[in-house]
């Protein structure tokens, strides 16, 4: 906590507003409260002498709140199977003090595993916590919510309709190999299909890359070097690993 009030807390003040100090103390409770601190008791006093304010905070962050139970709600059946696969992986754990930076990092992992296994369109904002603190015993129930995604309903204003949460496959890989944003409105009238065998030789791939002219960097050298395959789903490590690679 006193890392975070060094770093985070305010400026030296050039003139004393008493309002920015209960501000203060507003922050000092919105950090005890996202860290299990949900009966911290917090307050400050002030001396004031000779046009000079001296401001003492008061913190006792008193008996943290674990987690007590992590409940799962989500209504996409097929999404849930691949959420559940790693659960032991999961970054709020029961029995644990209750860190809502730990509820944040579990929503960025699941929201990258599933989009490492072809769920190409779900981001992070799909998924939302609830808390329950009103246990009577320091504990904190989680209940998560992956929510589906929604489409409007032609014809019917301010209505839609959920869906479930698409599994991709990847259909062709096209390879711009001299893209510039400068020369996006240029057509390429030239295409180089490049066919690449897997290290077993038991499969091939299609490559289509399209350019003006000779193109100064041989297809082979790009597609050996790419990760993405057709007929594979989706998966975004692939693409971190092929920009690495290019």
């Amino acid at each position: 906590i006193r890392r975070w009030m060094k770093n985070t807390i305010g400026e030296p003040p050039v003139i004393y507003d008493q309002a920015l100090t209960r501000n203060t103390l507003r922050q000092f409770e919105i950090y005890l409260h996202s860290k299990g601190y949900f009966n911290a008791d917090i307050d400050f006093t002030e001396k004031l002498r000779r046009n000079r304010a001296r401001i003492t905070y008061h913190v006792k962050g008193n008996t943290p709140y674990t987690i007590r139970n992590l409940n799962y709600n989500i209504p996409d059946g097929f999404l849930q199977e691949f959420v559940f696969a790693d659960s032991l992986q999961s970054h709020i754990i029961p029995g644990e003090r209750y860190d809502a930076d730990n509820l944040n990092s579990e929503r960025n992992r699941i929201a990258r595993n599933l989009r490492d296994d072809g769920f190409f369109r779900f981001s992070r904002d799909f998924i939302s916590f609830s808390v329950d603190s009103n246990l009577n015993n320091h504990q904190v129930d989680v209940e998560m919510r992956i929510a589906n995604p929604v489409r409007p309903v032609p014809g019917i204003r301010d209505s839609v309709v959920e869906q479930r949460h698409r599994r991709f496959i990847i259909d062709q890989v096209v390879i711009l190999p001299e893209y510039s944003v400068l020369t996006t409105h240029i057509p390429r009238l030239d295409t180089t299909v490049y066919v690449a065998t897997d290290r077993r030789g038991e499969n091939q791939f299609e490559y289509f890359f399209h350019h003006n002219g000779p193109m100064r960097i041989r297809p082979s050298v790009i597609a050996n070097h790419l990760m993405l395959r057709p007929r594979d789903y989706f998966r975004i490590s692939h693409v971190e690993q092929s920009y690495t690679f290019l």
